[in-house]
């Protein structure tokens, strides 16, 4: 009797293997026979000679080689820079509060080789950490290090003159994009918001009544007196 194939590249069984079942200690083949004797008195017996089992699998090439991956905070934002050395697909640039869980897309684009940079323009208001995850043509994904940096602040971000007259002045080395003046009883007297981000403003305030205001620099609020 010659030899029996079963499957093929185009006929897997609808069965897909990790490379630890593959290597697996207990991986094989379990291979059994049914004899069916029609005459009681005449003995049967069965031999296999050779078992054979290919294992079909599709390569995944690691897409790049990551160098210097950091993220620092900027004038703009929080700028991330990092060094791709070999490879192709995609990178996506990913955020989150923690480190841990609830990674946010920021911005993919394709891997191009040699320095690159991204800029968060609205960065966490606390802690920010930022990775890379870079994907190859055939689905592969390798994630770069973890990286760190602080957010918004309120320490770095000048209101002033206080107590003021005429004009409030808002300078913040990190870009903002909303701004809000709200007398002391809460309400809101001047808004306006900056779609692409700014790092100064100025907020008139000649015409209001001496007293007690405050300035809302996105999320956080600061307190001025008017003469």
């Amino acid at each position: 009797m010659g030899a029996a194939v079963y499957g093929s590249s185009s006929d897997l069984w609808g069965t897909t293997l990790l490379p630890a079942d593959v290597n697996g200690s207990g991986f094989g083949v379990a291979i059994s026979s049914k004899l069916i004797a029609q005459i009681l008195s005449v003995a049967f017996s069965s031999r296999i000679d050779q078992v054979t089992v290919t294992v079909y699998s599709q390569g995944i090439l690691l897409p790049v080689e990551v160098d210097g991956f950091s993220a620092r905070r900027g004038q703009q934002g929080n700028i991330l820079t990092w060094t791709e050395d070999i490879g192709s697909g995609l990178v996506v640039v990913q955020r989150s509060a923690d480190g841990l869980a609830g990674w946010q897309q920021l911005e993919v684009k394709d891997v191009t080789g040699g320095p690159q940079s991204y800029t968060d323009v609205r960065p966490l208001s606390g802690i920010g950490f930022y990775r890379l995850c870079f994907v190859s043509p055939g689905g592969g994904m390798l994630y770069s290090p973890v990286s760190a940096v602080g957010g918004k602040s309120a320490a770095i971000v000048r209101v002033y003159p206080n107590p003021v007259v005429d004009q409030i002045n808002i300078n913040s080395p990190v870009s903002f994009t909303r701004l809000v003046l709200r007398s002391a009883r809460g309400q809101t007297l001047w808004r306006r918001e900056y779609a692409a981000g700014v790092g100064t403003a100025s907020i008139p305030v000649a015409g209001l009544p001496k007293g007690i205001y405050f300035v809302q620099v996105d999320g956080t609020n600061y307190q001025l007196l008017k003469n």
